[in-house]
């Protein structure tokens, strides 16, 4: 969970859980146990559940990945449709959008997703983003980065992207 909700939970106490919405509010919406929550509650039918939070170790390194947008030219308006974790989050882009532009744009869509197990920030001299897990430990190296999964996406063009695969978590 979120550090900064550790001290409104008393850890490795039972907590009766209701919804991912109460995992989120309690521990962090995209956190481990906030998406662990999401998935134990489809087709569950109501079955009570527990939870037990426990301190993440202060030696765990949270993965970090990237995409890289320098090579972009020329970009034409289209849908740029990234995925993280297998959660779809689209970006509009413009005929007027620069690299820097398009970075802006996947950082505001990212952050405005708070079910995502993942940060963005732009990296200011490069215009890359920097993606980071929002957990520590070796779970956020299988958090996938991918563009495109569904028929019909493709990138805008003029759009460059080469993605980094999430590593040293």
């Amino acid at each position: 969970g979120n550090p900064a909700t550790e001290a409104t939970n008393v850890l490795n106490d039972p907590i009766l859980i209701t919804s991912p919405e109460d995992v989120g509010n309690r521990t962090g919406f995209g956190y481990m146990l906030h998406r662990l929550a999401i998935q134990a509650y489809r087709g569950s039918g109501g079955v009570e559940t527990w939870m037990i939070q426990q301190q993440e170790d202060g030696a765990a390194v949270q993965a970090v990945g990237e995409i890289d947008f320098t090579g972009s030219t020329g970009i034409v308006a289209g849908t740029l449709a990234l995925y993280f974790a297998g959660i779809r989050v689209t970006v509009t882009i413009t005929t007027a959008m620069t690299v820097e532009d398009i970075a802006d744009a996947v950082v505001a869509a990212v952050a405005a997703n708070d079910d995502l197990p993942i940060t963005a920030v732009k990296v200011a001299v490069t215009f890359e983003v920097t993606i980071t897990a929002k957990s520590g430990g070796p779970w956020g190296n299988d958090i996938t980065i991918a563009a495109n999964l569904l028929s019909g996406e493709t990138l805008p063009t003029g759009i460059t992207m080469v993605i980094t695969d999430m590593a040293t978590g």
